[in-house]
């Protein structure tokens, strides 16, 4: 069982890859129509400040896709990718009311961060519990 749900996990993960990729290429080529799609007025869009941030997560979320993709699932990885969960959404939080909770987009976000930050959470338990079980074993042949 643990195999299973452990295999689940890291196809979990290597989705979020491809989420990461579609997401940084959107971001790092047409950051202001990402704007838009949030909600942000057009001509606030147009921000080249604003832009220039954006973009530059769409790098950031392109490196992440990149170890989602191609680097294998290892613990460390996945304690850090929780720890970006935790600090997103405390930042998420900070924003309280000016957040659109109508828009799909909003809505996407919060929760897929939140069935990550899950799926995370049991991967870890079940990596630390295999090995916590494989060291007792050991010991037991010993």
């Amino acid at each position: 069982m643990t195999a299973v749900v452990s295999g689940w996990c890291r196809r979990v993960f290597w989705w979020e890859g491809v989420l990461l990729a579609v997401s940084g290429l959107m971001l790092l080529v047409w950051p202001d129509h990402v704007m838009r799609m949030q909600g942000i007025r057009a001509e606030d869009a147009e921000n080249p400040v604003a832009a220039s941030n954006l973009a530059q997560f769409g790098a950031m979320c392109l490196l992440m896709a990149y170890v989602g993709l191609f680097v294998p699932v290892q613990p460390r990885i996945v304690q850090a990718c929780l720890l970006g969960d935790l600090l997103w959404m405390y930042a998420f939080f900070q924003l309280g009311d000016a957040i659109d909770w109508s828009l799909l987009g909003t809505l996407f976000s919060f929760w897929i961060v939140v069935f990550l930050a899950a799926v995370r959470v049991i991967f870890l338990l079940l990596t630390t519990t295999s090995a916590h079980h494989k060291k007792k074993k050991k010991k037991a042949r010993q």
